[in-house]
């Protein structure tokens, strides 16, 4: 641990040393956490020792990162910690950005008797560290960024991050004005927001080969005597059965449909809000096929506010309206909120990243939880995104694109937003300019 937080602080001044380290093959790593203030000893009041072969609970790491980092602003606080000496520490931390709990997805507990592993150290490390000023290395060998464009036919892009040059190219056109990526069966999900007297198809591709696996009807959609309908958003559960759609029939307002990839049949739905406001505006899966749902809901005085929900994997299948069965993680009370307009998950689940006015947001994903602005800048206004993004596989970095077709990969950071416009932070994280308007993955 003490080698960790020497590497990483650049430590170089050595102080006290302590009466336990003398011959330890960390004795100068641990003179120089002592001289940084960064520790004071393992047998309080003395402080004569170290214990340097005794294993680092997670209350002790987040004093030992509070001191090194000089925070001061406390914040949330986990339910098993109110009788933790290092309590106030782990709300610092918190605050920061730089925990985000121990049982994910929920990260309601801190777990602060449990000992720090070697990974999750450098964990907090990288969150610790990572700022606008000092922002990760190039992505280099990371993976494929899968984006679309949603203009007239819609096409496919991929960006080869192991690429000698990388560049974006289009790999699929057509029927990908609502698009998404299955990760788990590796397939591209295309559907064309369609006609109001058309059948609305949803195709699923193979990403390598691009070949076709299979082609989802809507139900009853088509021509009278069946329903008039527009898909106007896609999002396809992990393991590539369940399709979530948000759509318009006829005059009314949208609403939300799940089918079954199996049968094509409808399986639930809700928030038909019938007040000229549309109810759902984003959605994502989560691993457990519980379903994130961005949209509208009521404030304790009864005012309409932004609202990011889950509804529960257990009621997707049911005869219950998901708005009555439905549970708010993020409530945006803030004056001026516009309405979420994308969301997306991390892949471990921990972190969930939305749009809201053109600004991309990162937030713990329990409910409760404080979001953090990463960007601001351009915004076309209206019901449009603005941007959409996607988490890097180790979340330390999210490929964002906007709707006059510039796309960037940003570091997921805790310091002031990163304004977009400005020509310096175009030339400091724009990789490229070609019609991809929306990311669907970041994939390893």
């Amino acid at each position: 641990m003490a080698a960790f937080l020497v590497r990483a602080l650049n430590l170089s001044a050595s102080g006290p040393e302590f009466t336990d380290t003398g011959g330890h093959v960390f004795e100068e790593d641990i003179s120089k956490l002592a001289e940084a203030g960064i520790t004071r000893g393992c047998n309080p009041p003395e402080n004569t020792r170290f214990c340097p072969d005794e294993s680092v609970t997670r209350g002790e790491m987040a004093a030992f990162l509070v001191r090194a980092l000089d925070l001061t602003a406390s914040g949330p606080e986990f339910t098993d910690t109110g009788n933790s000496v290092f309590k106030e520490d782990i709300s610092k931390l918190a605050e920061a950005g730089i925990t985000r709990g121990c049982n994910p997805p929920d990260n309601t507990r801190f777990c602060p008797d449990e000992s720090v592993s070697r990974g999750q150290m450098a964990a907090f490390l990288r969150r610790a560290l990572q700022d606008d000023t000092n922002p990760p290395p190039p992505p280099g060998d990371k993976g494929i960024i899968y984006g679309h464009w949603d203009g007239l036919g819609g096409e496919a892009y991929r960006y080869d991050l192991d690429a000698d040059n990388p560049q974006w190219e289009e790999f699929l056109g057509g029927r990908t004005e609502h698009s998404d990526v299955v990760a788990s069966t590796s397939e591209w999900v295309g559907a064309g927001e369609g006609a109001w007297i058309e059948e609305n198809p949803v195709t699923f591709y193979d990403l390598d080969t691009q070949t076709e696996n299979q082609t989802v009807i809507w139900p009853e959609s088509g021509d009278d005597p069946e329903r008039m309908i527009k898909i106007e958003g896609l999002a396809v559960s992990n393991d590539g059965q369940l399709l979530a759609g948000i759509v318009t029939e006829g005059t009314a307002d949208p609403q939300l449909e799940v089918v079954n990839r199996s049968n094509s049949r409808i399986i639930g739905g809700g928030f038909d809000t019938n007040t000229g406001i549309p109810g759902v505006t984003a959605m994502e899966w989560t691993n457990n096929r519980d379903l994130i749902i961005a949209g509208t809901g009521l404030d304790d005085n009864q005012n309409e506010v932004p609202v990011i929900g889950v509804v529960p994997a257990d009621k997707i299948n049911g005869d219950q309206p998901y708005e009555q069965v439905g549970k708010v993680y993020i409530a945006l009370t803030n004056t001026g909120a516009g309405a979420v307009q994308w969301v997306a998950l991390s892949q471990d689940g921990s972190q969930i990243a939305f749009v809201e006015r053109g600004n991309i947001w990162v937030a713990e994903f329990h409910p409760g939880a404080k979001p953090h602005q990463l960007t601001t800048g351009f915004w076309a206004g209206g019901g449009d995104p603005g941007w959409t993004a996607q988490f890097s596989p180790d979340e330390s970095q999210l490929a964002v694109a906007n709707q006059i077709h510039q796309q960037f990969i940003i570091p997921n950071h805790r310091s002031q937003p990163i304004n977009l416009e400005l020509a310096e932070n175009e030339e400091k994280y724009q990789v490229g300019d070609t019609l991809v308007n929306y990311i669907n993955a970041w994939l390893p």
